[in-house]
């Protein structure tokens, strides 16, 4: 699922519509995620932790998008 939230926020149009701090601030801990997972378990504390800070975030952009949209 994160190539593909990565995907669809780099297109022009999303990126027009979402702050591009918190793009910056999603791929950074898209990286950081791919990079944990590689040394530890998927179900480690410190993997699950991060992906939920990353969900919270992507959550925030989809709302701009959304609101952008209506």
């Amino acid at each position: 699922m994160a190539m593909t939230v990565s995907y669809t926020l780099n297109r022009p149009a999303v990126r027009s519509k979402v702050n591009e701090d918190l793009l910056a601030t999603i791929e950074r801990l898209r990286s950081e995620l791919v990079a944990l997972s590689a040394d530890r378990s998927f179900s480690s504390d410190s993997v699950l932790e991060l992906s939920q800070r990353l969900d919270k975030y992507i959550v925030l952009a989809q709302r701009q998008m959304r609101k952008a949209c209506s």
